[in-house]
Formats: structure tokens, sequence, C-alpha cells
């Protein structure tokens, strides 16, 4: 395959950071439009799926109450050329993950088109669409187009104006309703500037072999017109004074320095061959792996994966929201980005996309890799739920409750928006995962920045949620222990229970959690945080003695249908203390009922847990009905297995993110006691099914699912290590890329194995951690 000449130029950097280009282009000739599921382009601040009608920019809705879901902005870019009395006899796909650029090749007889289209990561506002001829010999001198489908500037969720000045079209956009019309004194509004012009949709363009392409730019603001102008007039100048791939140059260079920073790779396969004299691969070596007889390329799915979570967070954050209080403006927030849904910015007018509202999702689902590679970004999504706590201690108070009652769904101003009463009310674990998400980060965190995040916001937060669950709990004078009733477990099939295993496991972490973190950042336990501490050790857990096994809640009977993990989720990522027969037993309970029709992130977390007590076999299933969820040739991840809910539902590939990094690499991040009686983080690594991978298959009679595995720029206190897995050498090789050094321990017992100053190979069937050193 002869790639674009304009992607040439960064192609081997993307090859040196991901690896042979198969693993990040995905390449599809169809019949028909309608056979693909395209991924979404998406930069934290815009995104859209071109083959759809519409933009969307974060934080900006329309409908009230549960109603809320994202504004539709009419797109640009949601058409294909046409070219009159002209036979297009091939259509092509091509999807390049490490930058984030469609490209759309439709072939002729004497000539070819290249529409490409991408958001840009370097400027959050912009969104870029060309379209360039390549003649051959015999070909036309040019080739004039028009676009298959009208552009329309009209919106089902804005009052839309449109002017023309100086060859630009100028669109502002008001939502018609506001989610609490209370609350906002004005209505929000988009604004767009444009090169597309309303006579390009009957006049079209002219391509020639002197001016054989055409580039057209788009910016978006939810500020104001002059922002959207000064964006494009920026842009414009990139174009204009240095060559016309200066912006796509420019979006290169900001993915590419996301990648150098933290990336997970693997091998599965000989890598291929560059051939710089034809720009091609050599496609003599193939590189598939076979999963249910489809050609999927498991390598190519990790990458995906990360490109598309990495999408939806923001690289630079232009501008702010006012979040506002129902207890009056001088409690309003700042709030710059608004979570992410299980579809992501790319999707969410709809109910099957979850209207763009922010879930348990990204709390439990996504953020856990993120805070892991890329915690700065982590952190952004974290802002979010501190600049809503004000709104959800309101609720608390309303309910009758202390501290702060995080919703089920919220999306501009963190107020229910749920349109599902049973949820909305009763599934409160969403409560709990905000405390465990920002637990997680802080202890991967124990820095400067760290401790100022944790002095202004998060001590502020994890003290509210432990509040709020303090005054939850009953006290049961017959189980002699305290109980949470009415609830909502994540086994959406129980619409009422007591006892949740799921909902009081996390609670504990959410009531212990303010002590712990403040002796990790060397603060005093208050006294209030020491009583939800005793607390979190007094809950009541539904764990049948007869059976040996944990129960789903009190009550549960076995044979029961389960929707989707739930009781299994105790042994990861909640970490709850069990033994090792218990685990098993819960897996082998739970794997005999669990749905086939459940969500994609299921999977992922059974084989998590199996790989955890050596269930090799078990897990080795488990990883490949994960796999099931995700559609080749772009490897977009559905909701449901037949393709039904989400599209491009990002909460599975979450799952799936995990599974790489805390199945294979079997990491987890806990805490120690010191010699002095402080605690500290630990960093454990216990790599598992990692080995030489037989020809065409995912794993070997040794169940090894890729030879090699490396995370790059893994972040921990400070550092930044990589960790390389050789499955064929049997080798695990630490390399501090920066930061001070760390204690690098072997085994169970932490047996001291030396100083990590560059880097230590040890042999790879061990368990390792790392830890900060006193004094080096």
């Amino acid at each position: 395959m002869k790639y674009p000449a304009s992607w040439l130029k960064s192609l081997p950097r993307f090859c040196n950071l991901l690896g042979p280009i198969e693993d990040f282009v995905a390449e599809y000739s169809y019949d028909s439009p309608d056979q693909i599921v395209l991924p979404s382009l998406c930069n934290g601040y815009i995104g859209l799926d071109a083959s759809e009608s519409w933009v969307f920019l974060d934080g900006i809705f329309c409908g009230e109450g549960t109603q809320s879901h994202r504004a539709a902005i009419p797109s640009p870019v949601n058409w294909l050329p046409v070219v009159e009395n002209e036979m297009c006899h091939q259509n092509i796909v091509l999807f390049h993950f490490g930058m984030g650029i469609l490209v759309h090749i439709q072939r002729y007889t004497s000539f070819d088109l290249y529409t490409s289209t991408f958001v840009s990561r370097a400027r959050p506002h912009l969104l870029v669409r060309s379209v360039k001829a390549v003649f051959r010999d015999d070909g036309p001198f040019d080739v004039h187009f028009k676009p298959d489908k009208a552009i329309t500037w009209t919106s089902p969720d804005l009052e839309s104006t449109i002017d023309e000045m100086d060859k630009l079209l100028y669109y502002s956009g008001e939502v018609y309703i506001m989610e609490d019309s209370e609350l906002f004194c004005e209505k929000d509004k988009v604004f767009v500037v444009t090169e597309f012009m309303p006579s390009f949709n009957e006049k079209g363009a002219v391509l020639t072999r002197t001016q054989s392409s055409l580039i057209y730019l788009s910016t978006f603001s939810r500020v104001s017109r002059i922002d959207a102008l000064e964006a494009f007039d920026k842009a414009m100048f990139i174009q204009t004074s240095t060559s016309p791939d200066g912006l796509l140059e420019e979006n290169a260079e900001a993915w590419l320095n996301r990648w150098s920073l933290a990336r997970i790779t693997m091998v599965t396969h000989p890598s291929r061959s560059w051939d710089e004299s034809t720009a091609e691969w050599d496609d003599t070596v193939r590189g598939s792996d076979f999963t249910d007889g489809r050609d999927f390329h498991l390598s190519r799915c990790l990458i995906s994966a990360q490109y598309t979570l990495l999408s939806n967070f923001p690289e630079y954050l232009p501008d702010c929201l006012i979040i506002p209080s129902l207890d009056g403006p001088e409690y309003s927030k700042e709030c710059a980005f608004f979570g992410l849904c299980p579809s992501g910015l790319g999707r969410g007018n709809i109910v099957d996309d979850y209207m763009g509202h922010t879930f348990w999702d990204m709390d439990i689902w996504m953020l856990p890799w993120m805070s892991l590679m890329h915690p700065a970004l982590s952190q952004v999504a974290l802002n979010y739920r501190c600049a809503t706590l004000h709104n959800a201690e309101l609720r608390a108070r309303r309910e009758g409750y202390r501290g702060a009652r995080f919703a089920w769904e919220s999306a501009r101003t963190g107020l229910e928006t749920s349109p599902w009463d049973l949820s909305a009310n009763r599934e409160i674990h969403v409560i709990a995962n905000v405390s465990i998400a920002i637990q997680n980060w802080l202890y991967l965190n124990v820095t400067p920045n760290g401790h100022a995040w944790y002095a202004n916001k998060g001590r502020i937060i994890l003290n509210s949620i432990a509040a709020f669950w303090a005054s939850r709990l009953e006290f049961s004078p017959e189980k002699d222990a305290y109980i949470i009733t009415g609830v909502m477990p994540p086994d959406e099939y129980c619409d009422s229970c007591d006892n949740s295993a799921y909902t009081n496991a996390a609670a504990s972490l959410a009531l212990s959690g303010p002590a712990v973190i403040a002796r990790l950042f060397g603060q005093k336990v208050s006294a209030e945080q020491e009583i939800w501490e005793s607390l979190s050790t007094k809950i009541w857990m539904p764990f049948s003695e007869k059976d040996g096994v944990m129960l789903e809640y009190e009550g549960y009977k076995d044979g029961t249908i389960v929707k989707q993990a739930d009781t299994v989720l105790l042994s990861y990522p909640l970490m709850y203390e069990q033994s090792k027969e218990a685990k098993i037993k819960m897996i082998e309970k739970y794997t005999a009922v669990t749905s086939d029709c459940g969500p994609a992130m299921t999977w992922a977390m059974f084989f998590i847990s199996a790989l955890e007590v050596g269930l090799m076999e078990n897990a080795s299933g488990y990883f490949d009905r994960c796999l099931l969820y995700c559609k080749p040739p772009f490897y977009v991840w559905s909701e449901q297995l037949e393709g039904g809910g989400a599209k491009n539902f990002i909460t599975g590939l979450g799952g799936f993110l995990q599974a790489i990094t805390n199945g294979l690499m079997g990491i987890r991040v806990t805490t120690q006691c010191t010699e002095n009686g402080k605690i500290e983080p630990v960093l454990h690594v216990a790599p598992n099914m990692v080995g030489p991978v037989s020809e065409g298959t995912n794993y070997d009679a040794g169940r090894s699912i890729c030879g090699s595995l490396q995370a790059y720029g893994l972040a921990f206190l400070g550092r930044r290590i990589d960790i390389a897995l050789d499955g064929v050498l049997k080798k695990i090789k630490f390399t501090l890329v920066s930061g001070e050094p760390l204690i690098l321990s072997e085994g169970f017992g932490g047996i001291y194995k030396g100083i990590l100053k560059k880097c230590v190979e040890l042999p790879l069937d061990s368990t390792f951690s790392l830890t900060a050193p006193k004094s080096v």
C-alpha cells in the first residue's frame, strides 16, 4: 500500500515509537460506507464521527434535566467528493492511529482522490479537511468534484444563524434549552468559522495538475466568535507561511510528543521492513493474529485503544465554562473539561450513546490506565469531579445525608441527568468510585504537584465522600455490623438489593481513604478520619460460609443471571482481601451466570482476576471473549456483543487496556508501612502469559498472548519508568527514564535486588516491586 505523501516525513518516527506501520495504520476496501464503523476524531475539546452529521464541543449540552444531551453542531465534513461522469472503481479507508487522521481514497481510471480529515491535537479549536488529486500520466488536466451530501447549517439543538464575510462563513448557535433554566442566566453558544461557503454545495471545487490539493479549515469555540476567528487566523498563518502540510506536521508533532511520554506496545509476530525507495512496507511476512476466525491484529488493537482514549483528553485547555451552584453564584466554579462519557466526545446526542453523560465508567474503567501512563491528563478529568463537588454536597443535604452525593449520570452541572430513576436513585457505588479514582491517582503522585492538588482539592473531596458514606451506613444489631440497604449494584439486572458486595467493599475504601492518604502525604489524621477508618472495617459482607464464596448481594440465589462484571471486581480493581480459594470459587460461580449480552469490559476483569489466582486456561478464554467486542478493521469497540448499545464504547477499551497493564503485566499499586511508621506507595509487577507465540494463534501451548510487551514511561512518584517483558528470552528489564532512583525488590517477600538508577534486567518468572528509597 502506498501511503499519502504528507505522511512520509513523520512515518519513521511513528514506527520508532509504535512499531511496524501495520500496528498503527488500518486499511479497508469497501463497497458501501454503511459496512464500517469509523473511529471518532477528537482532541478533548471538539469531537466527531466523520460519517455522522454532527460535531460536538466539550461541555455544551442541550435539553433540561434528564433530557440533557450533547448539543449537535452541524458538521462541515460529513461528505465525500463525487466526480460527475466518472466511475469510481474502488473505495479505500485508511486510519492513522498514531496521529488521528482519516483518509478516504477513491480510485478512478485516470486519477485518485485522497480526502483527509483530522482534528488538531496542537490546536484545540481546529478541524481540517483536505482533498487531493493524484493524476496518472494519461489523465485529465483537472478534476471537478462536488460533495455527495450538502453541508447544512441547521441543528435540532441550536438556534442557528450564518453570515458570510471575506470568503468565510460564520456560524453561531445558541442552545434551545439549558440543563437547568433556573441555574443559567444565559444560554450557551457555539461559534464556527469555516471556509466552506454555501455555494460549495452546488459549485464544488476544481483540482488541477498545478493545484492538485485544497485544504479547508474550520474552527470551533464555546466562548465567542472572536475566539473562533482568532484560532482560524492563527491556523491559516501556519498553512500559508510554512508549508501546505504545516498544520498536519503540527498535529503529528503533538501526537509524537504524547506517545513519546508514555505508551504500551507488544510484539505478536515478526516485524516487517520499511522500503524507503517505494515508501511501502514489505508484505512478505504476514502479521496477523487470529481470534475466532477473524483477521485480528492484537498489536494494532492495543495502539488503537490507546489512541481512542488519549484523543478524548485535551492536550491544551483553551478556556473555561462556569458550573453554577444551586446555592448561588458565589459557589460557582470554573471548569475546562467536563468528563468522559462511555462513547467519548465524538458521539453523545442520542440515548444509545448515553447523551454525552459522565458515569462511573470514567472513574473505574478509563482513568486507571490514564493515571498510570498519563497522570496529567487524568488529573484534568478529576478536576471535573472537584468542580461539581458543591452541587453533589447540596444533593446529599437535600436527601438527608452528609458529605457529597455524586450523580449516577452528570453533564454540565454535575446534577443528576440519568433518565432511569432506578439507577439515579440506587446506583450509589459511583460515589465511592470517585474516591477510588482519586486515591489511585494520589498513590502514584506523591510529588510536589500531588501534594498541592491533595491540599487544595483531593483532601476536600475525599473527606466529603467519606462523610456521605458514614451517614449512609445503618447499624444492624443482628449482624453486629454496618449495612448498606436499597442499592443497585453494577449488575443492573438487579434493580434493588441490600448489601451489594461491590458497593459495600467500595464504600469501605471510600471510608478508609482519607486517613490512608493523609498518612501518605505526611498529614495528621483527624479524629473524624479515624472514625471513618474504623467504620470501614465494620461493614458487613455477604460471604457464604457454607459455600466459601462471596455472594453478589445478600440473598442472591444461585443461577440468577448477572448483567456484567460485578462481584469479580472485588479481586480487581478493589483488591478486597479474600483467600485464593474464595477468589477461584467467585470466578467460577459468576462466569457461569454472567450474560453474553452484557457490556464489553466484563471479560477483561474476569481475565485479570483469573490470572491473579493462576487459572491460565480460563484466563485465555476470557481474553478472547473480551476481544470479541472489538471490531476490525478499525478496532472500534461496541458495547454489546452483537454491536448494539453505544458505538465506539471507550468503557470497553478502558477495560481492555487494564487487561494489558494489570493483567499481562500484573501491575498493582498498594501501600506498605515503613520502619519509621509511615506509609509509602509500592508498585508491584507480576507478569503473566508473555512468551513465544505460535503461528496464527493468540497463545501457544504455554498460553502466551504476546511474545513481548513494553510499557514506556509508566508514571510513579514523579519518575518515568520503562518496563520491557521479553517472553522469548524470559527477561524483564526495568529502565529509569527520568526522576530519582528507586528500590527494586523481587518476590512476595520483597527480596532486595538493588537500586534502579538506569536499568536492571532480571529473569521474567517472578514478581517485582518498586519503592522510593529513604535516601540515595
